[in-house]
């Protein structure tokens, strides 16, 4: 029995203009990670590597390295920021209008101009259309509207949350394996300390500062959405016990919204491949926890 109009509406045209709009912004960001990875991983290692033979250019790669991690954290990390921006108000476009709720002027600011959101969309690639499909799991639509809205920003902060946790644990293991063969490979060469410092740890320090700098970022995020996850838990407990009434969930609702939208506007992207990899499998442990919920509450029967 259909209760809301969730599970239809988002795949409307009117509403899923706002997720195109947002694949073509993340198409744009991807670049500049791609960018981002070659400058502050593969070509500090080429250094490194290429200073074994070329020791008279120590000096010049430890300089190369420097410079490059200045370009990162000036130029391409500030980019992506805007970027990363942009993307959010998107989905805080694509979420107000499906779920009926109002626009926080004070937080979000100005929605993007109608001609910056069209200028997104005719950029956009139709194949990826069935990958923005039934963004939320259509259970949700055998419940009343408000619980449905709960549900959703439930399942976004727990997908938010597990998908940066996996990026976290990535880049932290890559940095530590990195600094270890760093060391490994010093002692084999038995290089003196001075050395060391410039032929290796130099060239590689945009690395070692973009992977500290990301696992940071990537496990703040993590444990703020999973904060936020249990707040929305506690209120959907409340909501379906009867203790928190339609009137008074509302508020919260938007409050649940408004962090939704902070973390997406302050949080670094996911490498492509990674998201590639793990959606398929985490999409459907969402829909079947979504369904799990519903049928806990009672609200199916």
């Amino acid at each position: 029995m259909t209760k809301n109009n969730i599970a239809r509406e988002q795949n409307s045209e009117p509403v899923l203009r706002f997720l195109k709009a947002r694949t073509v912004v993340y198409r744009k960001a991807n670049l500049l990670v791609g960018l981002q990875i070659l400058l502050t991983a593969v070509v500090p290692v080429l250094m490194a590597v290429a200073g074994i033979w070329l020791l008279d250019w120590k000096s010049l790669f430890a300089l190369a390295g420097l410079s490059i991690a200045l370009v990162d954290m000036l130029i391409i990390d500030r980019r992506l920021g805007k970027l990363s921006a942009d993307a959010a108000k998107l989905a805080e476009e694509f979420d107000c209008r499906l779920f009926s709720l109002p626009w926080s002027d004070i937080l979000v600011g100005q929605r993007l101009s109608p001609e910056a959101v069209q200028g997104y969309v005719v950029k956009f690639r139709q194949k990826k259309e069935p990958a923005i499909l039934n963004w939320y799991p259509e259970a949700v639509s055998t419940i009343p509207h408000h619980l449905g809205v709960l549900l959703c920003q439930r399942t976004n902060l727990w997908y938010d949350s597990e998908l940066r946790s996996h990026y976290a644990a990535l880049i932290k293991w890559a940095g530590v394996v990195g600094f270890i063969l760093c060391f490994v490979l010093a002692w084999r060469l038995n290089y003196t300390l001075q050395t060391t410092v410039l032929s290796i740890f130099a060239p590689m320090f945009p690395f070692f500062a973009w992977s500290i700098r990301t696992y940071w970022r990537q496990t703040d995020v993590s444990a703020a959405q999973a904060r936020n996850l249990s707040s929305a838990e506690t209120l959907w407990k409340q909501a379906v016990r009867g203790t928190l009434s339609e009137t008074k969930l509302w508020p919260e609702i938007r409050d649940l919204q408004n962090a939704i939208y902070a973390r997406r506007s302050a949080s670094p992207l996911i490498l492509p491949f990674l998201y590639s990899v793990l959606r398929p499998g985490m999409e459907n442990r969402m829909s079947v926890a979504a369904e799990k919920f519903i049928e806990d509450s009672g609200l199916n029967g």
